[in-house]
């Protein structure tokens, strides 16, 4: 027997304009006749680094809300990457976050202030992380170079001695446009 239920839908759309969505949708299911199921640990959520160069507020109390939520549904992972990933670098202690120009092939950068409010969000919320190295930053800036791993390792030597890095599950390197150089 088909179960009509409400789901009345707020959708936060931009942590940077502030701007919120609700409407609601009616929905009818069969409990007993799933079309599919799914391990409880599938929820995941994906932020495009590109976000980040528009300076993504972590520190947003919906957008916490909202992620907490999430995770008391089922463990939750959030993958920070995406399209842009190739477009990212880590700056450091003294770097900017936001648009930047680090060097040929990077315009979106992070530095530990900003990737602390990163890490400080996955603690606060039970979100799991999953971040996007940058595969495209060679040796020389030649494309069809050697991987310079110098600013994942830069990154990965912060992280040893952040607080909450222990919420990153996994790192992914690059995005599949690059994958055939490896």
């Amino acid at each position: 027997m088909l179960r009509p239920f409400v789901i009345s839908v707020t959708l936060y759309v931009s942590t940077v304009h502030s701007q919120t969505t609700s409407s609601t949708v009616l929905v009818s299911w069969d409990p007993d006749s799933p079309l599919q199921t799914v391990v409880p640990t599938y929820l995941s959520v994906n932020i495009d680094s590109g976000s980040l160069n528009q300076l993504f507020d972590f520190d947003d109390n919906v957008l916490q809300t909202l992620t907490s939520n999430l995770v008391r549904a089922a463990p939750t992972q959030l993958r920070i990457g995406g399209g842009a990933a190739d477009d990212l670098a880590y700056t450091g202690n003294d770097g900017i976050s936001g648009p930047c120009a680090f060097s040929n092939n990077v315009n979106v950068c992070v530095n530990s202030s900003y990737m602390t409010s990163i890490l400080n969000f996955a603690a606060n919320t039970g979100v799991q992380l999953v971040l996007d190295l940058n595969a495209a930053m060679r040796l020389d800036d030649n494309p069809l170079g050697a991987w310079n791993s110098s600013n994942a390792e830069e990154l990965l030597n912060f992280l040893s001695t952040a607080p909450n890095a222990d919420t990153i599950i996994a790192f992914q390197l690059g995005v599949s446009k690059t994958w055939l150089f490896f």
